[in-house]
């Protein structure tokens, strides 16, 4: 009886193998950072639906694949159709641009993503990439695409395929990002906390003039404006 060689991957714990495909996101123009889309195929809407909120603003929670996807953000179909108008500026007024004018903007994606579906040969490749969205209709959701084939030379990005939230695919991932991280200006003793202790402070300074980390409303003048900035803060950071 012949033995086979381990696969060495598959022996390795599922974080470490999974962490190699997400560790390289795309950080957009707004400062969202997008996950490889790569790393959660096969996966149904479905499935995706319980760890996320569906409105493209509220954190997931729990592990998709093996990743913790904790604190990143389901996509809506309008974010993704976003990112795509870095690529192809022509996405903010059409769903779906293509030919070879866009062959470039293409390969420019796909130097940042990973294809969830590829080949090669000597004369050329081809690859494309497509994922849930957390926008959904009567029991179909988006699932946004993009391609690029050399040759013939074609480049592709849609925003307007839509799929039976009951089927997997191989070739589909899921679109999440991380969203940018909001400085708390008003946490002014750096606790987390936007509090008495902060308020204090800002006290301490009131009239105060030049560079002064209480000026919140950067007026030159520590004064009422600063102080309603500070209490409109009020709370956890």
């Amino acid at each position: 009886m012949s033995l086979k060689r381990p696969n060495l991957l598959c022996t390795l714990p599922i974080s470490l193998a999974i962490t190699s495909l997400v560790a390289a996101g795309y950080v957009d123009t707004q400062g969202r950072e997008w996950l490889q889309v790569s790393a959660f195929k096969n996966k149904t809407w479905m499935q995706v639906q319980p760890l996320c909120p569906l409105d493209g603003v509220t954190p997931c929670s729990g592990i998709l694949s093996g990743v913790d996807i904790t604190g990143y953000v389901w996509a809506t179909k309008e974010q993704v159709q976003e990112l795509f108008t870095e690529f192809a500026p022509e996405m903010s007024d059409v769903e779906t641009v293509g030919g070879p004018a866009y062959v470039l903007s293409a390969l420019g994606f796909f130097g940042s993503f990973q294809p969830t579906w590829e080949y090669y040969t000597t004369f050329g490749g081809y690859n494309y990439i497509n994922g849930w969205t957390s926008s959904e209709s009567d029991g179909v959701a988006w699932a946004p695409e993009a391609s690029a084939q050399y040759p013939v030379f074609d480049g592709y990005f849609n925003v307007a395929a839509m799929v039976d939230v009951n089927t997997p695919s191989a070739f589909r991932g899921v679109w999440l990002f991380k969203p940018p991280v909001v400085p708390c200006t008003s946490d002014l003793d750096g606790s987390s906390v936007v509090d008495a202790a902060d308020l204090s402070i800002l006290l301490g300074a009131w009239g105060t003039r030049g560079a002064n980390a209480a000026d919140l409303d950067q007026s030159g003048l520590v004064d009422a404006g600063d102080l309603a900035i500070l209490l409109g803060a009020w709370g956890n950071c």
